[in-house]
């Protein structure tokens, strides 16, 4: 299989980017049920046939590549370091082997298909909440760091997840720059005893999300859907765990690499796929059935692959390719005003037309 990495600076200076496959953008503008209307940029699939998948996360730590003792001897920057090794396997795939360092370095290697590499003294820095907080509320800059070159810490973090990611491609979906400074005045907000020394400029930092590409098209990843994930998640209809990559990297390299690493399998016979007036015709008939609270516009569509697992297995499944449908709501004050407001995205199968609910 052709690989590619989608790597360009101009990423790195957007908070986000279209996930949709490099085709064509068109602007559709239409009515589709009553109460129901399109306003829509939808990006076009680049082909109009595609296949089905078979697809598994595999137990790593049966895989001698990437078992946690073979992950050490590949990140540990303190080869010498002495190490010490814990089972936290079950009966239900739910676990995996942890490997320490004196040093502070550990790589876990999951029963389900789940790699993990972080330098703990440096996460503790840090203080990994502050992190997460400064990524989902946007505090984080979208450029580059004083003296620190973003497209130097890409690099590193393509470099180190680029053996774990198996048969597919990967694209850069979002790039955060996170200085000391900002984790210090997080920290300050909120009232949180700062580490000693306090942040300062060795905790300057990129972060880089990327999700997994496969014929063009993206494969599920819940980072790339903020709003409202639960729906996809349902015991009607469920779900395999998003496939994503995140890769930390401070002034000294990598200190953080989280992996999903899914095994891509069989492929089925490729299939036409609807038109995106045809899935959005197919959205438009489910909606009209429904009783609806609120005016409803599709704001933005897009094809990807989404992995729905077999029966009673959550390991195991079939990649298939859905139109996805962003949508907003009309939410009224009751004085008459009102404004729109970003809501669910809806699934419709690419081949048959049928809306995941």
């Amino acid at each position: 299989m052709k690989r590619w990495l989608s790597i360009t600076l101009l990423l790195l200076l957007t908070l986000c980017f279209s996930l949709g496959a490099a085709g064509e953008t068109v602007n559709i503008s239409r009515e589709l049920a009553p109460g129901v209307t399109v306003e829509a940029s939808i990006t076009l699939p680049e082909k109009d046939t595609y296949s089905t998948y078979k697809v598994a996360y595999a137990d790593l730590t049966q895989d001698p590549a990437r078992s946690a003792q073979a992950l050490a001897d590949a990140l540990f920057s303190d080869a010498a370091s002495p190490r010490t090794t814990q089972q936290q396997l079950d009966e239900y795939r739910e676990g995996g082997v942890v490997v320490s360092s004196q040093a502070g370095e550990s790589v876990y290697s999951g029963q389900d298909g789940r790699l993990r590499y972080q330098k703990d003294f440096l996460i503790q820095r840090y203080g990994n909440s502050a992190v997460e907080a400064m990524l989902w509320e946007k505090g984080a800059s979208d450029g580059n760091i004083e003296d620190f070159s973003a497209q130097s810490a890409l690099d590193a973090a393509l470099s180190a997840l680029n053996p774990y990611r198996g048969d597919f491609d990967i694209s850069l979906y979002r790039a955060y720059g996170i200085t000391g400074d900002m984790l210090r005045a997080g920290y300050d907000a909120a009232q949180t005893p700062q580490p000693d020394p306090p942040f300062g400029p060795a905790d300057d930092q990129y972060v880089f999300q990327f999700v997994y590409v496969l014929d063009g098209l993206p494969v599920f990843s819940e980072s790339k859907e903020e709003d409202n994930v639960i729906w996809r998640n349902t015991l009607a209809n469920p779900v395999m765990s998003a496939y994503k990559g995140q890769v930390y990297v401070n002034r000294e390299g990598v200190y953080a690499l989280y992996v999903d690493h899914p095994e891509l399998g069989q492929a089925g016979e490729p299939r036409t796929i609807l038109t995106a007036d045809q899935a959005l015709d197919a959205l438009g008939a489910f909606l009209g059935n429904q009783i609806l609270q609120f005016p409803i516009q599709i704001t933005g569509g897009w094809v990807e692959y989404l992995p729905v697992p077999n029966q009673g297995s959550f390991y195991e499944g079939e990649l298939r390719p859905f139109w996805c449908f962003s949508t907003s709501v009309y939410l009224d004050d009751g004085t008459g005003q009102g404004d729109w407001f970003s809501d669910r995205t809806y699934l419709v199968n690419a081949f048959t037309g049928k809306v995941r609910t």
